[in-house]
């Protein structure tokens, strides 16, 4: 029961969106900086300290592939400050929010989408995941887009968004 995003509706809860995007990215931004802890510490020694080949073919239990590709690259553009190492776990959480909020718009309408999207803006676990250097809000997010993406080809058929859904899917094995 999605909604067409042209009309003035939609355009509105479009508008809602971002303002649940605002709010959490306010909770997120809020001690990004602080110090890092041992796992994020670990991560950093181990894996985004290394070249970028030679951290691909790294193995660990502590190695999150795509999102230590991410970290990589904000700590190699912005330096080695804890809120540039934490940036890709910060925006993979806002996008999870966002992913969420079209999942159950598509499953239940407009208004239990801003519920759902609230709810997980002020979830206190969904925070601090998303201040963490580690790739979880990534799975959150492709997993999430994934089952967007897996309901609605089941709806459609269209090979693009089944392409999409291998796409996403590749990218959630390839996060953890």
């Amino acid at each position: 029961t999605g909604q067409d995003d042209t009309t003035a509706e939609g355009g509105r809860d479009l508008y809602w969106l971002a303002a649940i995007l605002l709010v959490a990215l306010v909770l997120r931004a809020f001690s990004l900086s602080s110090p890092l802890w041992f796992d994020e510490i670990i991560t950093v020694d181990t894996h985004l300290r290394m070249g970028w080949g030679e951290m691909l073919q790294s193995y660990s239990m502590n190695h999150h592939y795509l999102h230590n590709l991410a970290a990589k690259a904000t700590m190699e553009a912005f330096g080695d400050a804890p809120w540039a190492i934490r940036l890709p776990a910060l925006a993979f959480g806002l996008a999870a929010i966002a992913a969420m909020w079209f999942l159950a718009r598509d499953l239940a309408g407009a208004v239990p989408a801003h519920a759902t999207a609230l709810l997980l803006a002020l979830s206190y676990h969904h925070i601090w995941f998303s201040q963490n250097a580690r790739g979880y809000t990534g799975l959150a997010f492709f997993s999430t887009l994934g089952l967007l993406l897996f309901l609605r080809g089941l709806k459609s058929q269209r090979r693009g968004i089944w392409l999409g859904f291998g796409a996403v899917m590749a990218a959630t094995i390839f996060t953890h």
